[in-house]
């Protein structure tokens, strides 16, 4: 579930994305072009919304992963996929930026709004971070948290 500026909701159920108006009416259900299993979901303020999940094989065996970006209007602009594994967790920050958290990577990438790499902010071997839980060496969320004053 993610929601974005304007109040919208945003729920995954059996690998559909609808979002929801804050008075409970669909606005709109994404047709997704290969995810079959949805892990996490993020909002941006312009209305943007990040799928992350698996794309499995024919075989029933996990392909790949990735993050898709689906723009306002339900069309698919950009795909993430840059040695993901398990992108457990996004969040987009008030610049644009996407955080992708892969759990089986222990990873945290960061991504500019036009969708190139910036840095990797966490990697395997660290157990602490302002900006990244962890749960037994595994990433499963990341959490934006603005400086005390």
């Amino acid at each position: 579930m993610a929601d974005n500026n304007q109040g919208n909701v945003f729920v995954a159920y059996l690998g559909d994305v609808t979002e929801y108006a804050a008075s409970g009416s669909v606005l709109t259900t994404l047709n997704l072009s290969g995810l079959s299993t949805i892990t996490a979901l993020a909002a941006d303020n312009q209305g943007d919304v990040f799928v992350a999940g698996q794309i499995v094989a024919i075989n029933n065996l996990p392909a790949h992963a990735a993050v898709e970006e689906y723009s306002a209007t339900g069309q698919l602009t950009t795909t993430y996929s840059n040695g993901l594994s398990d992108p457990s967790a996004l969040l987009v920050d008030s610049k644009g930026d996407l955080y992708i958290a892969d759990a089986d990577n222990n990873s945290v990438q960061e991504y500019n709004a036009q969708g190139t790499l910036l840095r990797t902010l966490f990697s395997r071997g660290f157990y602490s971070m302002d900006a990244v839980e962890s749960l037994q060496g595994c990433i499963h969320g990341v959490l934006w948290q603005t400086p005390r004053r």
